[in-house]
């Protein structure tokens, strides 16, 4: 299946894939993340993407 996101999500994703590309590497595995974002936003749908493409870019990494 194939979503389409709004521009502020693609950006929100975007940053969030960012900052813990970041932080993985520096030994930051005791940091907290924090995403917020208003009710109906698509806060679900966003931290899947989000997720899939973390993973995607540290595929070394254990997010277990």
């Amino acid at each position: 299946m194939t979503l389409s996101y709004k521009e502020y999500q693609d950006t929100a994703i975007e940053q969030l894939v960012k900052s813990i590309s970041d932080l993985m590497p520096n030994s930051a595995k005791k940091k907290v993340c924090v995403f917020q974002s208003p009710t109906g936003s698509g806060k679900t749908i966003m931290v899947a993407k989000f997720m899939e493409d973390l993973i995607k870019e540290l595929p070394e990494e254990d997010f277990c």
